[in-house]
């Protein structure tokens, strides 16, 4: 049936004076405050709200305050109309149902959460009557920036455009379909029967808005904002959808739609629709999309990308020039690892191009095999080829490769296969289930036939000389273990000299010689990069010694290095480097969940090792214990602050049982150098909780703590924590006085746990300020600062705050915000006191920006300094 089949009906069953304007308000779950705002504009409309017709359509609303209100106005006003669809149609079919239902001369849009500026009407009646034009298009206000849309972009600079057809200005096609800055001669519409496209949930205006400019003789532009569009709701009718696949599916539709469109009416304005590549390829970057759905989308549309890359009138972003170039070739691989990029991902970065499996690599195999390279795979398709192929290109080829696939859920088991068909030399072995690379490289250890072994990561790649190389030298000098350096590489596959990073500073006097654990300080142990990569390892070494893996999830490596080289009699070692590796983010930062618990696992086996060996623990324990310190000092500050009351108590398990079940404690205390041994003594009082501590603290932090979320507490320790300044050289203080018991529960978990964070209660009701103006009273340290739990210290605010204000000898110093010239005078939380200067000349007052702010007694503002160091941050 026709849309306005039954038009003839409808009107004869409405007043004889026909409304001048039709509006149609299509709503879905629209609060009662929107279709309040929505009406009332329409109430005060210039033209005469009696002269309008208002149709709201309701689309199966799940909630109904919005709908009960429209049904008071239906009440109270004649010419407001409710028709309610009989099923969720969206908002296509919606609005059809609102023409079908319209009889003025006219019919306008609104949205049902958007607005009327009071003239709208009456403005677009006048220009449309006076010039009889079938359209005229009016500009809008966006509320996500308060300014109208800017038309210059496409090239409309006059005030008002009049054309009689749109083949006389293309450009005006690039205007926003945008429904409700227009108003049309409904006669226009019934005639050339224009409705809006069934079947998509969402643009089915752009459909519309073309099939308009496309049919209408006689259109108007004008650039005069006259609608309020509501772009930041959540509740309105059509910004119910965000991004997402379903809606990407719909685009797809639209955009195919209206490409056919516009080859059919106007070939020649190809290129302003094409336009809208670089709005789409946003889209995409900004939805979630497995491998499939993007290769879908690719499949979908890249006829269309193909269409704006070869047409020489599009406008051309270089932003996105990668990604599009891809989709228009059909490339979906290369344009899914572009897409990854933007999203910021796993796959941080690629090489470039892609490198693809090569034809006839090595179809001889060797019953002799002189090296297994032993290759754990999870989720690498985005290097895998480079990887391989750097080891089918070694000049050495008495080689096995076993690869196995950890389960992948990515491309990484296929390109496995593409490459062993056509190098018989490779394995590929897959396991069902993931286990992680500990085991994954145990499973290759297990099937190496090799003389030697080496380990690469899927990832990372060899020099075509290393294996040759490293092989020659491990047979001439009988070893079982030759150590090559690295080079490291960062996005853009530039090098990174960061000497910490490779073994040459610290062993560069043993290069080229025949070392025995016995002729080498072994303190070099912890400082060996710990990577089992980089390495040639005789086969019967590790196979004779069990030596394996241990089957955590991090942290293997370290052990596995330090147990190989206790046990190896013959280790050789060469600064040239002979081994790549791509520095991913994960890389430079490492893990900073749980899983960072694992590596007190690894120091109790490294312990019990060199327990297990007189010599060694008596020459090596000094060395052993600093690198215990730092690395559990280290951590507990690195570690994500979720974890890090479960770190901290994994430390004092692991640290009671050195003292309590190993008798150790004298042997630590005497090897520890003076950061370690504060954190040690730390971590003792935590356990023993001695009446005095032995830890003098020379600093109070002092945290406003009411109704504090557990979150929110160990973002504050976690920040403090951070600091250069040692912590357990700081005191902690949550103050309040009228929190919830849970929040308050909260605070008492993290002091009962760390000796140096208490909570304080006061017994009044004070107000913020006043609970800071009453702190001396609870403050035992010489020096105090304040923190409010939403802003962060800069690292190394606290130590450079200290270290000025004991230099000068002042009573209080101030510091800025981070990326700020400007020093806050009054602002309280830039600031260190001298506790007793605070107590006697310092009062709080709070500002009409609710900022605490300091202000001082007249009679002493002496030793006050204001500075230009750091101590917010900025974000």
């Amino acid at each position: 049936m026709a849309l306005f089949s039954k038009i003839s009906d409808i009107i004869q069953k409405k007043p004889k004076e026909i409304p001048l304007i039709s509006i149609i308000i299509p709503v879905y779950n629209t609060t009662k405050d929107d279709i309040k705002e929505a009406f009332d504009s329409l109430l005060n409309q210039t033209i005469g709200f009696e002269k309008l017709e208002i149709i709201f359509v309701n689309d199966k609303s799940t909630k109904t305050s919005g709908v009960d209100l429209i049904k008071e106005y239906k009440n109270k006003y004649s010419n407001v109309l409710l028709f309610n669809n009989k099923q969720k149609k969206y908002d296509g079919p919606t609005r059809n149902n609102g023409l079908k239902h319209a009889t003025g001369k006219y019919v306008m849009f609104l949205d049902d959460d958007d607005k009327y500026l009071s003239n709208t009407c009456e403005f677009l009646y006048n220009i449309i009557e006076a010039e009889d034009v079938d359209v005229v298009n009016g500009n809008y206000i966006d509320t996500y920036t308060n300014k109208k849309v800017n038309w210059e972009n496409q090239n409309i600079i006059h005030y008002k455009t009049k054309i009689r057809t749109i083949d006389e200005n293309h450009n005006l096609l690039g205007i926003s379909p945008y429904l409700c800055t227009k108003i049309y001669r409904r006669s226009f519409l019934i005639e050339n029967n224009l409705e809006f496209e069934e079947g998509l949930k969402i643009s089915s205006d752009k459909i519309f808005n073309f099939k308009i400019l496309f049919k209408a003789n006689g259109i108007i532009f004008v650039n005069e904002p006259i609608v309020i569009y509501n772009r930041d709701t959540t509740n309105g009718f059509s910004k119910s959808l965000d991004y997402s696949y379903d809606k990407l599916k719909i685009l797809i539709k639209v955009y195919t739609y209206c490409y056919e469109l516009f080859k059919k009416e106007l070939p020649e304005a190809c290129h302003i629709l094409l336009d809208d590549v670089n709005y789409i390829t946003k889209y995409v970057l900004n939805t979630t999309l497995d491998r499939d759905e993007f290769k879908n989308f690719v499949e979908d549309l890249h006829v269309f990308f193909k269409e704006y890359v070869s047409n020489n009138k599009t406008r051309k972003n270089h932003k996105y020039h990668k990604i599009i170039k891809h989709i228009a070739n059909n490339d979906y691989t290369n344009a899914y690892y572009e897409y990854i990029d933007f999203r910021n991902e796993k796959l941080i970065f690629k090489t470039n191009p892609i490198e693809k499996p090569r034809k006839d690599i090595y179809s001889k195999d060797f019953d002799d095999i002189l090296v297994s390279v032993i290759i754990p795979v999870y989720n690498g398709e985005r290097y895998l080829n480079s990887c391989l192929n750097s080891i089918h290109d070694q000049s050495l080829k008495n080689m096995e490769i076993i690869c196995i696939d950890d389960n992948s859920t990515d491309n990484s088991l296929n390109i496995l296969k593409q490459h062993s068909k056509i190098d018989k030399r490779m394995r590929v072995i897959h396991i069902k289930e993931n286990h992680g690379v500990s085991a994954t490289r145990n499973i290759g250890i297990k099937y190496a036939k090799g003389k030697y072994l080496t380990f690469v990561d899927c990832d990372d790649w060899l020099d075509s000389m290393a294996l040759d190389t490293a092989t020659k030298i491990s047979q001439e000098n009988n070893l079982d273990i030759f150590f090559f350096n690295r080079t490291l590489y960062t996005k853009k596959e530039s090098k990174i000299e960061n000497k910490n990073d490779t073994i040459y500073d610290y062993l560069k006097e043993y290069e080229n010689k025949l070392i025995k654990n016995t002729n080498i300080d072994l303190s070099v142990l912890f400082k060996n990069y710990s990577s089992a990569t980089g390495k040639l390892y005789l086969t019967s070494f590790i196979q004779n010694n069990s030596i394996r893996f241990n089957p955590r999830r991090t942290y293997c490596d370290n052990l596995f290095s330090i147990i190989t080289f206790l046990k190896a009699k013959n280790v050789k070692i060469t600064v040239n480097s002979y081994y790549n590796q791509r520095i991913h983010e994960k890389t430079y930062d490492a893990c900073r969940d749980n899983t960072m618990c694992d590596n007190i696992s690894m120091l109790k086996d490294m312990l019990n090792i060199f327990r297990q060996v007189t010599p060694l623990y008596e020459a090596y324990h000094e060395k052993f214990y600093n690198y215990m310190m730092d690395i559990l000092r280290k951590t507990l500050y690195k570690i994500d602050s979720q974890y890090m009351l479960e770190y901290f108590k994994s430390t004092q398990e692991f640290i009671g049982e050195c003292i309590g079940k190993n008798h150790l404690d004298k042997d630590i205390i005497q090897s520890l150098n003076k950061n370690n041994l504060l954190y040690y003594t730390y971590i003792k009082e935590s356990i023993d909780k001695p009446d005095k501590s032995r830890i003098t603290i020379p600093i109070s932090i002092v945290i406003y703590a009411r109704n504090m979320l557990e979150k929110e507490i160990f973002e504050v320790i976690h920040n403090i924590a951070e600091q250069t300044f040692e912590f357990p050289l700081l005191r902690l203080v949550f103050i309040d006085n009228n929190s919830k018991i849970t929040d308050t529960m909260n605070i008492k978990k993290y002091s009962k746990i760390f000796p140096n964070i208490e909570y304080i209660r006061t017994n009044r009701d004070y107000d913020e300020t006043q609970l800071y103006n009453i702190i001396p009273n609870y403050i035992t340290t010489p020096y105090v600062m304040f923190l409010n739990p939403e802003l962060f210290y800069v690292n190394t605010a606290i130590k450079n705050m200290f270290r000025s204000i004991r230099k000068d000898n002042m009573n209080m110093i101030s510091g800025i915000v981070e990326k700020s010239d400007t020093i806050y005078n009054t602002l309280l939380w830039t600031k260190l006191f001298k506790t007793k200067y605070l107590d006697d000349n310092v009062n709080f007052y709070e500002d009409k920006n609710h900022m605490i702010n300091v202000e001082y007694n007249i009679n002493d503002k002496k030793g006050i300094i204001n500075t230009n160091i750091p101590i917010i941050k900025s974000e």
